[in-house]
């Protein structure tokens, strides 16, 4: 597999890997995610009073 398949294959979760079959979101740096996944990993990020981020790009998407 090339190096970025998983970050260019537009029908996949980067986070999860999977097919991005169902509820999904783009968001302002127009990465898709399944929308638990993002969620998921929004939640963490607060938990740990980081700022929310891309997970790909890291792009901020909220301060903490």
């Amino acid at each position: 597999l090339a190096y970025d398949h998983f970050t260019t294959a537009p029908d996949h979760c980067p986070i999860c890997i999977e097919h991005t079959a169902g509820p999904t979101t783009e968001i302002s740096c127009k990465h898709v995610f399944h929308t638990a996944c993002l969620s998921a990993w929004l939640r963490e990020l607060s938990s740990n009073s980081q700022a929310g981020t891309c997970p790909l790009c890291r792009n901020i998407l909220f301060s903490s």
